[in-house]
């Protein structure tokens, strides 16, 4: 079952959530040159930039993900970037 998706940015403006999306956007691209102790510390810090009250049921996926010992960076690759399609969609319209 899809939940429905409702992004609210009121406390983030748009430029400052533009800027936290690119940055989030460039470290996944990043992810599969890194080490295996690189990669559960650049997702922990992507799972930071990404954070947002609303996306929070999608975000247990990221954060499952970056907790594990051999997490797998495709899957967190492709779910961030979900994440972040997501988001640069709501606050564009």
């Amino acid at each position: 079952m899809t939940r429905p998706f409702k992004i609210s940015f009121s406390a983030v403006s748009s430029a400052d959530t533009h800027c936290r999306l690119d940055v989030a956007s460039e470290l996944v691209q990043e992810l599969s040159t890194l080490t295996a102790a690189g990669q559960r510390y650049t997702m922990a810090k992507i799972v930071g930039v990404l954070s947002v009250p609303s996306v929070g049921p999608w975000m247990d996926d990221l954060t499952q993900q970056s907790a594990r010992l051999a997490p797998d960076v495709e899957v967190f690759s492709r779910r961030a970037m979900d994440i972040v399609s997501l988001l640069r969609a709501s606050i564009d319209r």
